[in-house]
């Protein structure tokens, strides 16, 4: 384990303690954070208290930020202004699918690609790979998260499912820049696609049949950019 994962574990196993003295007496946990200083950056772990449980344990989500993040292929802001995508489609249960094109009107601005002080746009990165084999050069939504206070989502959009769908898909921050942001303002934020194929178990038998139950795997793409204010 890194030095950095150390000091991050080590961070959580204090916090959670902390929680559970907090907690003593109640049902519910406060929120915590602490920042940690990693090599290359600053990771924020935050520790969300769900319950405490009849034993005194209790659930502890952790979010930490990678040091080493790629940036994306391309990235299109959408403020108002309408673009056609080329998204990927799944064939059903049998795998595959194609890239289709798909128009999107989103945001509120003045639709020039930008996001400017006042305005709110959605985010979408275009992925090389996607998991699924066919899933190449195509355009994902993008959940955003930003440590910024000039940066606030008012929205989380979820797409409309697909074949097999079982969760959210394709969840989605529309995001508002604060009117008194200084112009020249560079705000980093993390942003969060989802790809996903099928999958299937041809070696699971429901008694003497072989049973091709066919399941869906996804994967979340992070990359790190910046949002500069003109």
């Amino acid at each position: 384990m890194s030095a950095s994962l150390q000091r991050i574990a080590a961070c959580a196993l204090a916090l959670g303690a902390s929680l559970l003295v907090a907690a003593e007496g109640t049902r519910d946990l406060p929120t915590r954070e602490a920042e940690i200083e990693t090599p290359l950056e600053t990771a924020k772990v935050r520790l969300l208290g769900r319950r405490v449980a009849d034993a005194g344990a209790v659930d502890i989500d952790t979010l930490v930020v990678p040091e080493i993040l790629p940036e994306p292929d391309a990235v299109e802001v959408l403020d108002g202004r309408t673009f056609t995508f080329k998204v990927f489609r799944q064939r059903g249960n049998q795998g595959g699918g194609d890239a289709i094109d798909r128009t999107v009107t989103e945001g509120r601005g003045n639709g020039n690609g930008v996001l400017e002080p006042g305005e709110e746009a959605t985010v979408w990165v275009r992925l090389v790979q996607g998991m699924d084999a066919f899933d190449k050069n195509t355009w994902h939504r993008c959940k955003v998260y930003a440590e910024s206070p000039w940066v606030t989502e008012v929205a989380d959009i979820e797409e409309e499912k697909q074949r097999e769908w079982t969760s959210a898909r394709e969840r989605t921050s529309l995001l508002r820049l604060s009117d008194g942001v200084p112009h020249g303002t560079e705000i980093p934020v993390l942003l969060s696609s989802e790809s996903w194929s099928f999958h299937f178990t041809p070696d699971v038998r429901y008694g003497t049949l072989p049973l091709y139950q066919a399941f869906q795997l996804h994967t979340r793409h992070l990359h790190k950019y910046q949002i500069r204010v003109p």
